[in-house]
This record gives C-alpha cells, sequence and structure tokens, in this order.
C-alpha cells in the first residue's frame, strides 16, 4: 500500500498540543494513519525521539534498554497492542514514568492500565480513531496528489462511505486511479477496500468481539441506551469494549426529527462508516434473518420513542415494511399538532412505490391522516392510488368504503353514496368461502355504516331501519364492539327523529350502558345516544338541562372524525339558548355553521341552519328577521326536520295558509310524528268549518302524541285551537287516550300561552274587536270617543306584538290566539 502523501490534519493539531502529556496513545484499527502521522509529526517538528516496534512477547528487556538511553525526546513504542499485559511490563512501564520519560503508543486496542492511571493524573492524552480520520479537504488533496479531477459529487460519496478512514480511501483512490476515466466512474468501486477492512479490521477480532459489532452495525446509528434496549446486556459489553478500543466507531450527527426538541439527547451516537458497517453486516457472525427483524423492531420502536422519525422508520422497514406504514400514520399523529404533517407525507412519498401503492398501506395511512384531522390530504392520496396491481376484491371494496369514510368527513355525500354502493357491489361478487366471514362481514359492516349515517343525515328514517336490518347479523360476526355500541345509539336517533320519544329514550339508554360496559362510554361513540337525551328534555321544556347536555355533547362529538354529528348538536344548542335569553351565544354557533356551509356546500346543513337561525330570532323577540328568514324557506321541504321547523314558524308568525300548504308536503306514509302533525294542521283547517270532526282530529293527534311522549311540538301547534281542547277534554278515555290529565296540561298551557302572547291592554283589545270589520281609523275613533291618532297608535302597537304588518294578518293572528271571535270580515 502505498504511504499517503498528506496525513489527517486534525491529527497533527492534537499532536501540537501535547506538551504537557507523558503518556498519549494513538490508538485506531489497521489503515487508520497512526504510524504515518506520528512520523510525519516527529519529522516536520524535528523532535528527538526513540522508535520501537514491537514485534514479539520480549518486551521488557528493550523497554529497559530503552530506558537506560540519555535522549530525552519522547519513546514511541509502535504496534502497542503486542505489550503483554503481565506484573512485570507493568512495572517496567511505570519505571518509565517515575523517571519523567515520555511516550507515545501506537496499536489498535486500548492501552495498559498504566496509561489510564496518569489519564486520572492529568498526565495522559488519547488520540483515538476520529481523530486520525482525513477531513473532506485531505480526501480531496489526496485525490488530487494521484493526479484525480474527480467532481464534487464522487469526492462527497468518498468521504460518506469512509468518514475518512485513511486505508480504505487510499484503496479507492488507487482503483479510480488505474480505471483511467475516474471522472465518469459512478459508483465508486468498493470491492478492494471492503476486502481490506474485512481482511485487517474485522476479522482479527475476537469472536464475542467480532459477533457484537456484526450486531452493533444492524442498528446503524447506535448508543448506550439504543444497544441495552435491542441487544440486552452482552450487546452493551461489545459496545464498551468497542468503544474503549476506538474500534473504527465515529459520532453520527443527530438532528431533532419531526416532533423531536431541539434539545433531545443524541450528542452520544455513534455509527460505523458505512464501509464497515457492508461489510459487518455481511459477515458470518451477523444476526440471521428471524434476529435482525427482532432487533430492528426493537430499534424502530425506541428511535420512534423518541421522535427520531427517520431512523425509526428505516428499522421497521427492514423489520416489516407494512408496519413502517402504520408508523408513519403515528408519525402524521405527532406532526398534526405542530403543523408538520407535510414531512410525514413527504416520507411516505420516498418509500418504494411497490411499498406505497400496497393495499395496507394505502389504506392503513388514509385512515390515518383522517384520524389526525387531514382528510383533504387523504383525499388527495386516494386519488393518486393506482390499483392497477391490486388482485383482491376485498381490498378495492375496502379502498372505495375508505373513499367513503373520507367523503364523509369532508361531507361529500353525494360521493360518498357512490363509493359506499361501488363497495357493496364488490362485496356481493365475493365467492362464498374466498374470504373469512369476519372479514367480509367488517367490510359490510363499514360500508353500511357509511351509507346508514348519510341516511340519517339526510332524514330518510326508512333507508336507515333498511340499512340497520342490513347489518345486523353482519355486526355480531364482525364482532365490532364500537359498531354495536354506534349503532344502538343511531337506532335511537332514528327513532327520535321519527317521534318515538319513549324508544329513543330506551335506545339512548341501552347504548349508555353498553359503553359504560366497554369503556367507551366518555368518547364520541355515545355522542348520538346523548344528543337523543338533550332533544327529548327540550321537548319536554327542560330548556337548561338540554342546553348543558348538548354542550357536554358537543365536546364528544368533536372527539369523532364525521362532523354532522357536530352540526346536529349545535343546531339544537342554538334555538335553546335563544329560549334561555342567550342569544349572543347562539350566534357564534350558527356562524361557525356558516363557515361549514361554505365549506361543504351542502344543502341540507344549509337549509337547517336557516331554519334555526329562525328560531333565534324568533325566540329573541325579532320578529321581523324571523319572517324574512321563514319566507327565505319557502319550497323547503327537505330535510323533514326542516319541514317540520317551518310549520312551527307558520303557527308562531300568524301564516294559516302557510300551514294548508305545508300539510300538503308532509308525507302520506311517513313517521309517527309526521302523522301527529298532519291531524293538528287538519283540526286547524276544520275548526270553523266542521268544529265537530276538528274535535276528532284533534283528540286522535293527542292520543298518538301522549304515546309518543310529545310536547313542545304539540304546543307548537295547538295554538289558536284552545276553545276545542274543551271538547277534546270531554271525549278523553284513560283507558284507549288521550288521558285526561294529558288533555288539561295541552288545554292550561295553550290558554296560558294565548295570554303571553297578546300582552295587549284593554284598550288594545277593544280596538282589535274592530279590526275584521271594514271600518276606517276615523269611524272606530268616533264609537270610542278618541283621536284618529290615538287609534293609529295602538293599531301600530297591536301589529308589533302580534309581529304583523298588515290588518288581515293581524286578523288571523288574533283569530289563532282567541281574542276575537271569528273572522268577522265583510
Amino acid at each position: 500500500m502505498k504511504t499517503l502523501p498528506v496525513v489527517a490534519h486534525r491529527t497533527l493539531a492534537v499532536l501540537d498540543g501535547l506538551d504537557d502529556a507523558l503518556v498519549t496513545a494513538v490508538v485506531g484499527p489497521a489503515g487508520s494513519g497512526k504510524t504515518t502521522a506520528v512520523r510525519h509529526w516527529l519529522r516536520t517538528r524535528a523532535l528527538p525521539h526513540r522508535w520501537l516496534t514491537i514485534t514479539d512477547d520480549d518486551a521488557a528487556a528493550d523497554f529497559l534498554h530503552v530506558l537506560s538511553t540519555p535522549e530525552s525526546g519522547p519513546i514511541v513504542v509502535d504496534d502497542s497492542h503486542r505489550l503483554p499485559r503481565t506484573p512485570d511490563y507493568q512495572r517496567v512501564l511505570d519505571r518509565g514514568l517515575e523517571l519523567g520519560r515520555r511516550f507515545v503508543f501506537l496499536g489498535r486496542t486500548e492501552p495498559q492500565a498504566s496509561f489510564w492511571r496518569s489519564v486520572g493524573r492529568g498526565e495522559g492524552v488519547l488520540i483515538g480513531f476520529e481523530d486520525l480520520l482525513l477531513t473532506p479537504a485531505d480526501t480531496a488533496a489526496a485525490a488530487t496528489a494521484r493526479g484525480l479531477d474527480l467532481p464534487d459529487a464522487v469526492l462527497d460519496e468518498l468521504y460518506r462511505v469512509t468518514r475518512g478512514w485513511p486505508a480504505p480511501v487510499e484503496i479507492i483512490l488507487d482503483v479510480l486511479a488505474r480505471a483511467g476515466d475516474p471522472a465518469t466512474a459512478g459508483q465508486l468501486p468498493l470491492a478492494e477496500a471492503a476486502q481490506y477492512v474485512r481482511a485487517e479490521a474485522v476479522e482479527p477480532l475476537p469472536d464475542e468481539l467480532r459477533t457484537g459489532c456484526a450486531h452493533l452495525a444492524h442498528l446503524g446509528v447506535f448508543s448506550a441506551d439504543l444497544v441495552q434496549e435491542a441487544l440486552g446486556t452482552d450487546g452493551s459489553e461489545a459496545f464498551d469494549r468497542a468503544r474503549r478500543a476506538q474500534m473504527m466507531l465515529v459520532r453520527a450527527e443527530v438532528s431533532p426529527g419531526p416532533g423531536r426538541p431541539a434539545d433531545a439527547p443524541g450528542t452520544d451516537a455513534l455509527m460505523f462508516p458505512p464501509i464497515v458497517d457492508q461489510v459487518l453486516r455481511r459477515d458470518r457472525t451477523a444476526p440471521g434473518p428471524a434476529e435482525a427483524v427482532l432487533l430492528h423492531r426493537r430499534a424502530a420502536r425506541w428511535h420512534e420513542a423518541r421522535g427520531e422519525w427517520d431512523r425509526a422508520l428505516t428499522h421497521m422497514l427492514q423489520a416489516n415494511p407494512a408496519d413502517a406504514v402504520r408508523q408513519l400514520g403515528r408519525l402524521i399523529s405527532a406532526m398534526e399538532p405542530l403543523g408538520r404533517t407535510e414531512e410525514a407525507l413527504q416520507r411516505f412519498r420516498q418509500l418504494p412505490r411497490k411499498l406505497r401503492m400496497q393495499p395496507d398501506s394505502v389504506i392503513g395511512l388514509t385512515l390515518a391522516l383522517v384520524q389526525a384531522g387531514l382528510a383533504s390530504e387523504a383525499r388527495q392520496l386516494l386519488d393518486q392510488t393506482d390499483t392497477a396491481q391490486w388482485t383482491g376484491a376485498d381490498q378495492i371494496a375496502e379502498l372505495a368504503m375508505t373513499e367513503a369514510m373520507v367523503d364523509r368527513v369532508l361531507v361529500r355525500h353525494a360521493t360518498a353514496t357512490a363509493a359506499a354502493e361501488r363497495a357493496l357491489a364488490l362485496l356481493d361478487q365475493i365467492p362464498d368461502g374466498s374470504l373469512s366471514a369476519g372479514r367480509l362481514a367488517y367490510l359490510r359492516v363499514m360500508t353500511l355504516e357509511q351509507l346508514r349515517e348519510i341516511r340519517l343525515w339526510e332524514g330518510d328514517i326508512p333507508a336507515v331501519r333498511d340499512l340497520m336490518s342490513r347489518m345486523q347479523g353482519d355486526v355480531v360476526r364482525s364482532e365490532l364492539q364500537l359498531s354495536l355500541v354506534h349503532s344502538t345509539a343511531v337506532t335511537a336517533l332514528a327513532a327520535f327523529d321519527a317521534g318515538d320519544l319513549p324508544l329513543a329514550v330506551e335506545k339512548a339508554q341501552v347504548a349508555l350502558r353498553l359503553a359504560e360496559r366497554r369503556q367507551f362510554h366518555d368518547t364520541h361513540i355515545v355522542a348520538e345516544a346523548h344528543l337523543v337525551l338533550a332533544g327529548v328534555a327540550a321537548e319536554h321544556d327542560d330548556i337548561e338541562a338540554a342546553a348543558q347536555l348538548l354542550i357536554r355533547t358537543r365536546a364528544l362529538a368533536e372527539q369523532g372524525l364525521f362532523p354532522t354529528t357536530v352540526y346536529r348538536v349545535e343546531l339544537l344548542l342554538a334555538p335553546l339558548l335563544a329560549r334561555l335569553g342567550r342569544a349572543e351565544e347562539a350566534w357564534p354557533v350558527l356562524e361557525s355553521l356558516g363557515v361549514a356551509v361554505r365549506r361543504t356546500e351542502d344543502s341540507h346543513l344549509q337549509a337547517r341552519i336557516l331554519a334555526a337561525s329562525a328560531l333565534v330570532q324568533l325566540y329573541s323577540g325579532d320578529t321581523a328577521a324571523a319572517r324574512t328568514s321563514y319566507r327565505r324557506l319557502h319550497r323547503t321541504t327537505t330535510p323533514p326536520d326542516v319541514l317540520r321547523i317551518r310549520l312551527q314558524l307558520a303557527a308562531a308568525l300568524g301564516a294559516p295558509a302557510d300551514r294548508t300548504e305545508l300539510a300538503r308536503c308532509l308525507p302520506e306514509a311517513g313517521e309517527p310524528i309526521d302523522r301527529v302533525l298532519a291531524l293538528l294542521l287538519t283540526c286547524h283547517a276544520r275548526a270553523h268549518t266542521d268544529p265537530g270532526q276538528a274535535v276528532a282530529d284533534l283528540t286522535a293527534a293527542l292520543r298518538s302524541a301522549e304515546q309518543l311522549d310529545l310536547w313542545r311540538t304539540v304546543l307548537d301547534l295547538t295554538t289558536g285551537v284552545g276553545p276545542l281542547v274543551a271538547g277534546v277534554r270531554a271525549a278523553a278515555d284513560i283507558v284507549h287516550g288521550p288521558s285526561p290529565a294529558y288533555v288539561r296540561r295541552i288545554g292550561a298551557v295553550v290558554l296560558r300561552s294565548s295570554r303571553e302572547v297578546s300582552v295587549l291592554s284593554e284598550r288594545e283589545i277593544e280596538i282589535a274587536q274592530f279590526l275584521p270589520t271594514r271600518r276606517t281609523n276615523v269611524q272606530i275613533a268616533a264609537e270610542l270617543y278618541i283621536s284618529e291618532n290615538t287609534v293609529k297608535t295602538h293599531v301600530r302597537h297591536i301589529y308589533q306584538k302580534l309581529g304583523v304588518e298588515q290588518r288581515d294578518a293581524a286578523v288571523d293572528r288574533l283569530s289563532e290566539l282567541g281574542l276575537i271571535a271569528g273572522d268577522r270580515r265583510n
């Protein structure tokens, strides 16, 4: 091997600072430039010295002879690793130190005990492997000295692979020089350098240490803690020995990874130069495949726990690529609070394409993105997925189901429905027995859940029941405990939407009991159950309790992935806050929903927000604004709950003509609540033309309403038919219903409500009696012996209190409230 024309400048700098050191140990593997560097230093500094090369075990006599010479320069002991570690030798060395002689030991292993005692006294210095390495500038100078004009990229790769280990650097440069055209050499020729490392540095190691180093190499970058975790006590001992002996170890650059603080520990991390790492991984003492997988898995978890995601993923890819994708999912969760999820996505894009396009990879990472609140990024990932190489129908069906889930999170219900139906079609084509019953049931349940939630949001209760029926057997076979609890809660919500409050309460309570037994009671899984109980409380006019429960329910719903549950909670909460006199809290809720509308463009959400806004305006006393919002809802008949709010608004704002139109919009074979509403509307229509049939309609309505445990819904639509309640009271039946107690409660509240709504003074009530007639203000003033201006003032006040703008509307409203006797317009 040729002598390098340059030596490591860092080595010379260290040697120049050794004036006060009695003992200097220069330790490193073969070819690390120990002898070259020290000879260069002695020659260039013209230092007197004695050079002793150890060639056999008879070293004590040589030392005694050297100690007897009068030279004052250092005694250089080359190949000091050959020195015997015997008491005789130690005494000779101690004698030399007592005489004040300076020693420089050059060897491949850790120095004698005398050296460490000198270090303890401040008289010894260790120059290790890293101090002997060439810098990038030294490496470039070595190439130039051989007449090589290497591109920077080649020089950078040469330094990266060798980390400046002199002998491998020289061997590779010699091979490049022989190649004749090194500038286009491409990949570095490493074979000869690797053979040198194997023969001179690895094979001479004792088997135990050699095995330990081969295992360390699989860790890539390691520290004492990682070695203990991954390799146990034996690995830790090998690591300590290699570190003490300065065996080819270099300090690794450890930069903070995603989710890892900048001041996290890591400066003690070491590694082998890549060329050494390559040799050790192929050594006969390297771990077998199964042992290597276990080692990489332990290392991956260790790095992940410390936020060192790059190294964690590197190890997990070697252990199990599918686990690496799941690890990326955890990385996304760690990055999302920091606003750095793009880093995780970049790592996914850097994975091999084959791995990125694996079904488990795509679906697993998509779900991780959704869990982290990154549904748009998840949708983008799905759009870029190529399923051409996917062979399993279940895999393609699962992808379609995942698309439906992502689109539901984005409130894109049309595309979500299409994706879910596509998934079901694929699942139906899977031959019997070709897929395990559990997996098939899981995929069907998850897909049907997407359709069920969409239909529930749209208010299509019959479709929800049908989907629940189709899911029932699969939920049991899939053993999905979450789905069992959630399905029960959804059943409760569907019953509430249908107006069957007893069934809704029963199912909600069952869902909560199931959740508590399975430790889901404080999660978003039970948000629908709590929403039902809050809605029932509101229906029974327990407004304060309902509002408090909804506020707690909103916090639970926000833990989930799908925003429609949160929307439903807030749509119910805002009007309740207004009824409590807290409109200033209601409007921010509706404003946040308005942002969601602009983002999703969901027509059902838009209609619901407008309806809820009208209720907030009505309960806040702003009847003019409520009337404007009500008019904007004209012809809006879906979802069904919006139609019911329109009926409520029509009654409150005095629009009987609208009630007639809305009655025609109710489905003929609707839900129980729709049948109650239809009977109440029919009662209103017949109140003046056929009072007897109107009483029969009201009796039937109250009978059904009592069975359904309805209260507020009935009160909102019985305003104006108070006189008919007396007829219903006479027809009350304690057996078949409605019960006398229920009728009495309704009658009392309707009468009291009429008085509260009117709040007209005695003079205003007197003037109101003239409004159905065609008399002018002048005629009314003459009959009451008051001025025309006084009449105008009273009429204006009547309009304001009734929330109307014209005489005909005032007459309709006064008739509904029972404050005038029929419609006397002529």
